[in-house]
């Protein structure tokens, strides 16, 4: 991270996003493998950094998004790219796990607000339903940020931090809360504001103590830039096909998240061995991560024709 100047981090950043999301997700798959099927790490089980890794590049590629199309543009391309998946995945929960939902309750989280009502226990999924809503409300979040970079970004750390100091929450609020700063940070970024070397320094070293105190997910936030700025220096040197197989994971982890969604509704249904669990998490893992990304192809060629876009 010494090494590279903040102009040449910004510049492998974009150089390489999509392996960047790739490693991401994989780090989410390994992490929710220890959750569910066995965990020797206990808290150490920290992979769940990956989402930060994701909130930071959501947040960075939603502004060159929005600073290339007109509002409606942006809109309709986030809408093709998540919702109708979305859709399918709340649908199938509901129809072939009897996930216990009412009427009610499949129209909630259809519409994300199920995040939010209940106190969030009839959610289909705390992440999906957040970036949804971050979607729609980015034109604000832009807003504020080309107002004052630094300010923006700090003023939303400090309001997280207050936040989850101050307030006894559910698990599924603090993952949303304490990745919101990383996520204006990407933001931020994207404006020219560029200053990784500083952040990395002082997220690494109040690790620790953001970690005993405030939030474990507002910690690992804390080291996204750090993490990032050594996959970049990694990520080079990997061999060709390896290289291929990480972009895999990053081009497609929507349909690869969901599909590990499928695996965390059918564990909390039905009960299974250690054994079991771990044969039926890579046998589901695989076929649903393949029926995914065929629908959404499919959906996705469909959507764009229907509302024009290129």
């Amino acid at each position: 991270m010494i090494k590279l100047s903040d102009t040449e981090i910004n510049s492998a950043i974009k150089q390489h996003r999509t392996a960047l999301m790739g490693v991401a997700m994989l780090m989410v798959i390994v992490y929710h493998s220890f959750c569910w099927v066995y965990n020797p790490l206990g808290r150490a089980n920290i992979g769940f950094a990956g989402v930060d890794i994701f909130m930071f590049l959501s947040g960075l590629g939603l502004c060159f998004s929005f600073q290339k199309n007109t509002p409606s543009g942006f809109y309709k391309k986030r809408f093709v790219r998540v919702y109708p998946l979305y859709i399918i995945g709340v649908l199938f929960v509901y129809f072939a796990f009897k996930s216990g939902w009412d009427i009610k309750r499949l129209i909630s989280n259809i519409t994300t607000i199920g995040f939010y009502l209940e106190g969030g226990v009839y959610r289909f999924d705390w992440y999906l339903m957040s970036i949804i809503d971050l979607y729609i409300l980015f034109p604000l979040i832009y807003l504020v940020s080309t107002s004052s970079k630094l300010y923006a970004f700090l003023a939303t750390l400090a309001l997280s931090t207050a936040v989850l100091l101050l307030f006894d929450l559910p698990w599924w609020y603090d993952c949303l809360i304490g990745r919101l700063p990383i996520f204006v940070y990407g933001v931020v970024t994207a404006l020219g504001f560029s200053k990784h070397k500083i952040v990395g320094i002082i997220g690494f070293l109040v690790f620790p103590l953001v970690y005993l105190i405030v939030s474990q997910f507002l910690a690992t936030s804390c080291l996204t830039i750090a993490i990032i700025a050594l996959l970049i220096c990694v990520l080079p040197k990997c061999p060709p096909g390896l290289y291929r197989i990480v972009e895999f994971f990053g081009k497609y982890s929507l349909e690869i998240y969901m599909a590990n969604l499928m695996i965390f509704w059918a564990f909390e249904t039905w009960s299974f061995t250690v054994v079991e669990k771990s044969i039926l998490f890579l046998a589901i893992q695989a076929f649903f991560s393949f029926i995914f990304i065929y629908i959404n192809k499919l959906l996705g060629r469909l959507l764009r024709n229907w509302l024009n876009l290129v």
